[in-house]
């Protein structure tokens, strides 16, 4: 749920106008508190929902993905 919420508030209007304020609000759990403990910043944040959206996408879709762009150079696990 964090993933979408955080990829929705920024891709409406930007990163650099999106507050932590504005994250907090979009969430019901989540507090100021909180973001900043467990992440560090609204940039740590982002940074940790790209990864594991990119990462996870990647490794939940590889066999997709190199179905596209032809055989793996090393063997996957």
């Amino acid at each position: 749920m964090l993933p979408v919420v955080v990829v929705g508030s920024v891709g409406r209007i930007g990163f650099n106008a999106c507050s932590v304020d504005d994250l907090v609000e979009a969430t019901a759990s989540l507090h100021r508190g909180s973001l900043y403990k467990a992440f560090g910043s609204k940039r740590g944040l982002f940074e940790k929902v790209l990864d594991r959206v990119l990462v996870g996408d990647w490794y939940r879709y590889r066999r997709l993905f190199s179905c596209l762009i032809g055989p793996p150079l090393v063997a996957l696990p």
